[in-house]
């Protein structure tokens, strides 16, 4: 199923003629931009009057440039045979719609200078979402993801070798995030919407996509690369799924967080600070923040850190994806604490001693750990990394090493948290170099390596 984004502005908009181009990256929508085409005076349709009183009336007409989102019933990049409940469209609405002017969260993203793109208008008969345009900013995965030599990719790998912009670049997103999973921002929420349970972000049928395509993969990746206790460790990974949001985890998640969620543009000068944006928020709502939404997005960068190191040594690659990596854990636990977020922060100068196995550090560490092995599992094997290793035994040897940190992580969770917080796992997790990543992240620690 696709949609005629031409023919809907046509109806919306008569008195103008919009160029639509795709973009790329969705996975659950299809999306586009579409900018606002000058018109000669020959070719516009009526009177001036009678087009002044038309433009006036249209939604769009302080805008040149708009992103539309349309949500088919199922999975966009997968198509008909993986359906997908539409209600997911009202969710991003509604998440936009607080960090409007007259949102709880209207100055979440001017605090930490990252940008979320406005709320226009939502059709709802339409199931289409039209918000602000951020302008072109690429992904963070364009810049990760080698691809064909173009002028973008020239560019690219300079950026890549400023491992001063990537180190500030990861700064903006921790503050932005650690602000985000704050308790006083869940409460603000709840407030502004007047339930506890905030109904609008409910979506069953995400929590039934994310088991079948990030929870129920594992035993198969895992007998595919002969992991011996494959059973053990998929069952530690349904366990931490199944088991729900406790109170001392709940915050406000984006829910998919991912590169290719986080826009990132250019500096205009080697002085100024880049411009960030977070976008796709379908998956948002009240979830795991530490160990959901930040072991997720880390669990994407993370492979692509040890993927340049395995077949391109000390690439620009992987030099900005560690300075990228630092500066987000370093900003995310150092804002993290100040929000009062000492509940999972095991202080720095206490790695040497286990927490306390019944406490809230314990179990929330050891979630972290599950879905960050979980994601390095998923994302070795799913993931595209011809760019950075070409097609043959090199490739398949990095992909296995990348499994084979995953499947490390998951065997240090042990069954439980009382075996996670024991003395000699967690030394073991202290130095581990699989491990480092995410233990970074509690710990604030700005160089990993």
């Amino acid at each position: 199923m696709s949609f005629d984004f031409e023919a809907y502005f046509r109806q919306h908009d008569p008195t103008a003629t919009w160029s639509i181009r795709p973009l790329t990256g969705g996975i659950v929508n299809l999306t586009v931009r579409a900018v606002r085409l000058p018109q000669d005076q020959s070719t516009r349709r009526g009177g001036q009057n009678e087009r002044q009183v038309l433009r006036g009336a249209s939604k769009f007409s302080d805008h040149e440039s708009l992103v539309l989102k349309y949500a088919p019933p199922y999975v966009a990049l997968v198509g008909e045979h993986a359906p997908f409940d539409r209600v997911r469209q009202g969710v991003e609405a509604t998440a936009l719609a607080l960090f409007s002017s007259e949102g709880p969260l209207e100055s979440l993203p001017v605090t930490s200078s990252v940008l979320v793109p406005r709320l226009i208008h939502h059709d709802e008969d339409s199931h289409i979402l039209i918000i602000e345009d951020l302008g072109k900013l690429p992904p963070l995965s364009e810049y990760l993801s080698p691809s064909s030599p173009n002028a973008n990719q020239s560019r690219y790998q300079m950026m890549l070798s400023d491992e001063t912009f990537w180190r500030s670049s990861g700064r903006k997103p921790g503050h932005f995030f650690a602000d985000l999973h704050s308790s006083s921002t869940i409460q603000a929420i709840t407030q502004y919407v007047g339930a506890d349970d905030l109904p609008n972000f409910k979506n069953p049928s995400m929590i039934d996509m994310v088991r079948d395509a990030a929870v129920s993969t594992i035993k198969g990746y895992l007998d595919r690369h002969g992991i011996t206790d494959s059973l053990h460790l998929s069952r530690v990974v349904e366990q931490d799924y199944e088991r729900g949001i406790s109170d001392e985890e709940r915050c406000f998640i984006v829910g998919d967080l991912w590169p290719g969620g986080i826009l990132i543009g250019n500096p205009e000068s080697c002085t100024s600070v880049p411009k960030l944006g977070v976008i796709d928020w379908e998956f948002s709502g009240p979830g795991r923040g530490i160990n959901g939404d930040m072991a997720q997005l880390l669990a994407h960068l993370h492979p692509y850190l040890l993927a340049a190191k395995f077949c391109q040594p000390d690439s620009p690659t992987h030099r900005a994806t560690l300075a990228l990596i630092e500066g987000i854990n370093g900003s995310y636990q150092a804002l993290s604490s100040m929000n009062g977020g000492t509940i999972w922060i095991q202080g720095s100068s206490n790695t040497s001693n286990p927490p306390d196995p019944l406490s809230p550090v314990a179990r929330i560490f050891r979630s972290a750990v599950i879905l960050h092995g979980r994601e390095i599992i998923n994302n070795a094997i799913e993931n595209d990394w011809s760019g950075l290793c070409g097609n043959g035994k090199e490739k398949d040897e990095m992909v296995r090493s990348l499994v084979q940190t995953g499947v490390q992580l998951l065997r240090l969770a042990r069954s439980n948290a009382a075996e996670f917080a024991k003395e000699d796992n967690w030394k073991q997790l202290m130095s581990s170099t699989e491990a480092r990543v995410i233990v970074g992240l509690f710990l604030g620690s700005d160089r990993l390596f």
